[in-house]
């Protein structure tokens, strides 16, 4: 005899039953049931047993399952004692050609015995120590004598690093009836997460020892320990009689037929994912051939196990051999079924979590006849700051980065959509939804993150921003049923609804802050040296909290608010008074609040976006055009209730020697400030001038230059350095033009009102959002603003408008000055425009023209350095789930390969000198003072592609404290150099440290680099004077080895 295995195309079966063709079924009877020629069997009370089990799980993490096969088996002559075989195969179906079977594990000898013909054997499969992988429990009755009860043992499997394992063998766990007279009564078994808590527990099913015809209900549960749960023996056993529970509950003595299943069988009280246990059998009388009764049960190991529902049927069965089976199904069609993913992973993500503004200041150097008059209000006023503080008695916070609650999108296809859909949910679907995010949280336990950060941050010459780099993995799971539920239609475009995880994997956090200016995506509204950019109100601030009544209908992140923590209003600045050199403001009340405040992506950058990504099955061009559905997707959260306030100081200001010779008190001016929670999570303290006129000033009031003449103007942040506690002009052309407030909508990497990542393809519309500025009181003329692009050949040139093509221009009316405070210095403008028909990398330039009257004309050219790309060339690869060594699923990359690297020897140190030239290469820096850091980035792709491009490539800038500076390259061709420059200033504490660069690409990761040990290089810096005359290079090397391993370690993943 042989055991027969049957594969059934389910899809087949499912037409066949609609009448549109036959069930496509294949065999297998490689496993053998009798060896031998003589099998025991014949007599009154002995007789062979005859149990054969399956079940399917995932046990390696691939994402196909594996079919485990157990069953007794007859031998003879070797007595009554006969052994059980485990077999564990794998089956590949492509849905057309016959299925492929591996017996690929098969144990015959110790994989347990029986001995008489009621010692039956189940198993079930399911992830027991919440690894992401299901293990295998094989229950299995051994009689150790004619007439007495069986004994039921228990083993565990699971397949680690590819190998087949048993870390629980032949543990006995119960001890079953007796059926001499009659056939065996059955085990049932199965394993689900009972209780919630993200880890499965085994539930089986057997009849008591001394009462054949009642049920024992029996749970095992592991301990779980610091979130790990280890395998050894049975765990905690809970037992419970079912007469106890329903004492009428037995079943006819010579029919003992039961079944039992888990799964959702009931709606739940709760949002955490809460398995049922579902079980039927025979009745008593009839002979055991009618009648049947179901009941559901929960559990929990502090209430233990209830009975919620029940119900019986008189004639619900036709005879008494056949065993009654319950299931959870969706017949009302309204639950949720998922499909298979589609991934893609994000790296090096920008996540802000704090922003804390610097005072605002004022520095502007005029012509006037030939002259230069500075134009200064505290601009180097030592001690001039704002101070974050936490409370004295805890300062500090915990942030805790963890797998998303998972949330609606909608797709075409394979591609995107860049908006946001999504209808009204049935009750119970959106349920469905909880649920499968609380099993993600379950199975990604390990990769979440908790940092713990002070409160403490000063921010005094630029605003000071403190943010993660993030590495994550997002998981789409396309919605297949209900097909009411599963797609939405927008202008007569069908897209198909997808629930998104994101899953954590690489949390850079170094809560070292890094200053404003030196960070590209970090784009407020206005320019911390120049007090006409500021917004009037606190309200105009880029991330000030809107509000949910603020928000339209449709808003698909409705639900995410902020809230303003402490306000202030009408301060002056500069306050000669002593009893006034600072003002405080204290948060308090909102603990309870903030506790579960979420932390998303900033609006100043949404930089985290799937166009970055890299992709499951998908190649062509997902990585450039997202439809930024989680653009604002939660996965941390950060416990903000300690957060104590802000000091805003300007010590010793009554003995301030301005540099334009001017009084503190001519240098007054009145602001608003205000700690927020912004709508995307970050905390913010921001500033807003609501008063700038003075009656008696020189700089504000009416014998000023800004009282005489209009000065159109863009926001150009980077024009001055701070350098040894002076402002000098920037040396570098093409940083000191960099802008602010220009965004595009059309383009790539652009999510909706976030900062363009500076990357469009060819012959693509795109509209420009640019806001221009009047840095006066007086209104000027008719303003004309001009864009144009300029395409370089080589990194080192510079930007030069009359190298630059038109590509538009837009004539504002006039701009406002700015007045005592009711009306806005800027307009804001669109214009639209088409990128060029060949890829290239160049500056973006805008310029302003007037035909009134302006103050000075360095402020009216900026520009970007933007890509412009060819989606034929785009490098990009493929992604596939494997299973990880610590659990859970995965995304590998298939990768082209490539190298993108700092070229050897090409990082340079050179300290900036007064009269803009810069000095010798140096290890060593006074405190203060300024340096260019200079490195070469060269991109070489790996099948040598001619015209091939790499997107939005990004340079950090890094000390022993943290991130310092960030900078992006929006387009490399292979075989090109692109050289980056950053200015740093040293701190002024007197210490030797490594100042390391380090180069990352979404899209051409480090794990797939052939040479990940060239995306850093790093030199040993020296600072002042440190105690026992500095550090060697030599001992610094441990530090410098440390920053280098999230390269390597994200290799080893």
């Amino acid at each position: 005899m042989r055991n027969s295995l049957v594969f059934v195309d389910g899809k087949s079966l499912y037409e066949a039953c609609r009448g549109l063709g036959t069930p496509r079924v294949w065999q297998n009877t490689d496993a053998s049931y009798t060896l031998g020629t003589n099998v025991v069997g014949g007599l009154t009370d002995v007789k062979p047993a005859n149990s054969v089990r399956t079940a399917i799980g995932d046990m390696d993490g691939d994402g196909n399952p594996e079919v485990a096969l157990y069953y007794t088996t007859v031998k003879a002559p070797d007595g009554l004692a006969h052994n059980n075989r485990l077999k564990i195969i794998r089956i590949t179906y492509n849905g057309v050609d016959a299925p492929e079977w591996e017996w690929f594990y098969a144990l015959s000898e110790n994989a347990g015995k029986w001995y008489l013909q009621y010692d039956s054997a189940t198993v079930a499969m399911g992830d027991l120590d919440g690894d992401g992988f299901d293990e295998l429990a094989v229950l299995y009755s051994t009689t150790p004598a004619l007439y007495q009860n069986s004994k039921l043992y228990l083993d565990v499997w699971k397949i680690v690093n590819g190998e087949v394992t048993r870390p629980v063998r032949g543990v006995q766990i119960s001890s079953g009836g007796k059926m001499a007279g009659h056939s065996a009564p059955a085990v049932e078994a199965s394993i689900d997460d009972l209780d919630g808590d993200g880890f499965d527990e085994l539930v089986y099913v057997h009849t008591e020892a001394g009462n054949v015809n009642r049920l024992h209900i029996n749970v095992h549960k592991w301990p779980v320990t610091e979130g790990v749960v280890v395998l050894t023996g049975m765990g905690t056993k809970y037992g419970y009689y079912l007469t106890d529970y329903d004492s009428t509950w037995t079943m006819h003595t010579d029919y003992v037929r039961f079944s039992m299943n888990t799964g959702m069988f009931a709606y739940p009280e709760t949002e955490i994912l809460k398995k049922q246990i579902g079980l039927v059998s025979t009745l008593p009388g009839s002979s055991g051939k009618e009648g049947l009764r179901w009941g559901i049960f929960s559990w929990n190991g502090t209430d233990g196990l209830a009975l919620t529902a029940k119900g019986t049927r008189a004639d619900g069965a036709m005879a008494g051999n056949v065993v009654p089976t319950i299931t959870a199904a969706d017949i009302d069609g309204d639950s949720m079924v998922l499909g298979e993913p589609t991934g893609f992973t994000v790296y090096d993500n920008i996540e802000p979590v704090f922003i804390i503004q610097a005072p605002p200041r004022h520095w502007d150097v005029l012509s006037e006849g030939g002259t230069t008059r500075i134009m200064d209000s505290f601009a180097v006023l030592n001690g001039y700051s704002t101070t974050m503080m936490g409370k004295a008695s805890d300062s500090e916070t915990t942030l805790t980065t963890k797998t998303s609650e998972g949330h609606w999108g909608a797709s075409v296809g394979i591609s995107v959509a860049q908006v946001h859909h999504r209808k009204e949910n049935t009750t119970l679907f959106e349920a469905g939804l909880e649920y499968a995010g609380e099993a993600a949280h379950a199975h990604t336990y390990g990769t979440t993150v908790t940092t713990t950060a002070s409160l403490s941050a000063t921010a005094q010459y630029d605003d000071q921003v403190y943010f993660r780099a993030n590495t994550h993995d997002v998981w789409r799971y396309p919605v297949l049923l209900p097909e009411s539920q599963a797609f939405v239609t927008e202008d007569g475009v069908t897209y198909r609804k997808f629930v998104q995880f994101i899953v954590p994997r690489v949390i850079q956090s170094s809560f070292s802050s890094t200053a404003g200016k030196e960070v590209d995506w970090y784009d407020p509204w206005h320019n911390g040296l120049n007090l006409f950019s500021y917004p009037r109100t606190l309200e105009q601030t880029r991330d000030y909290p809107q509000g949910a009544a603020s928000k339209l209908p449709d808003d698909f992140w409705e639900d995410i608010n902020g809230l303003v923590l402490a306000k202030s209003t009408g301060q002056i600045m500069g306050n000669v008074d002593s009893t006034q050199s600072n003002f405080t403001m204290e948060v308090i009340g909102h603990d309870d609040v903030l506790d579960s405040l979420k932390n998303t992506v900033s609006g100043y950058a949404k930089l985290n976006l799937p166009a970055r990504g890299k992709l499951i099955k998908v190649t062509g061009h997902f990585g450039v055009h997202g439809d930024y559905s989680y653009g604002s997707d939660t996965i941390t959260t950060s416990d903000k209730s300690k957060l104590g306030g802000i000091t805003v100081s300007w010590p010793g200001v009554a003995s301030y020697a301005s540099p334009s010779g001017m009084t503190p008190s001519d240098q007054q001016f009145t602001v608003d400030a205000a700690i927020y929670a912004s709508d995307t999570g970050t905390i913010s303290f921001a500033y807003a001038v609501s008063r700038l006129a003075k009656l008696y000033s020189q700089i504000w009031g009416p014998g000023s230059p800004y009282k005489a003449t209009a000065d159109p103007a863009l926001n150009l942040p980077r024009q001055w350095v701070i350098n040894a506690g002076k402002w000098q002009e920037n040396p570098f052309p093409g940083d000191a033009g960099r802008m602010r407030a220009l965004h595009f909508e059309g383009a790539t990497i652009v999510g909706s009102g976030g900062v363009s990542g500076q990357v469009m393809p060819i012959n693509t519309e795109v509209t420009a959002h640019l806001r221009v500025y009047n840095y006066s009181f007086v209104p000027t003329g008719n303003v004309t603003v001009t864009l144009s692009f300029q395409p370089i050949t080589s990194s080192t040139d510079l930007p030069d408008i009359s190298k630059a093509t038109l590509l538009g221009s837009r004539t504002i009316p006039s701009i406002p000055g700015r007045d005592s405070g009711t009306t806005n210095n800027w307009a804001d403008l669109t214009k639209v425009f088409t990128t060029r028909s060949t890829q290239a990398v160049g500056y973006l330039h805008v310029s302003l023209t007037t035909d009134g009257g302006n103050l000075q004309t360095n402020n009216d050219q900026g520009h970007i350095l933007v890509g412009v790309y060819d989606p034929a060339n785009f490098v990009s690869s493929t992604r596939t789930a494997s299973a990880s060594e610590s659990g859970g699923r995965l995304l590998k990359s298939a990768a082209l390969g490539g190298r993108l690297n700092i070229l050897p020897g090409s990082m340079s140190i050179r300290p900036l000198n007064e009269d803009g030239t810069f000095g010798e290469e140096t290890a060593h820096l006074d405190p203060g003072r300024t340096a260019a850091v200079q490195g070469t980035i060269r991109f070489d792709h790996a099948q040598g592609i001619k015209d091939s491009t790499l997107l939005y490539v990004s340079v950090f800038l890094r000390d022993d404290k943290g991130f310092v500076s960030h900078r992006t390259i929006p387009l490399l061709k292979n075989g090109t150099e692109h050289v980056v420059r950053m200015l740093y200033t040293a701190p002024d504490i007197d210490r030797t440290f490594p100042l390391q660069m380090i180069v990352t690409s979404d899209i051409l990761p480090a794990a797939d680099d052939e040479n990940p040990q060239g995306r850093t290089a790093a030199k040993i810096i020296t600072v002042g004077s440190p105690d026992g005359g500095g550090c060697s290079a030599a001992s610094a090397a441990p530090l410098a080895v440390l920053l280098f391993l999230p390269v390597v370690l994200l290799k080893k993943r």
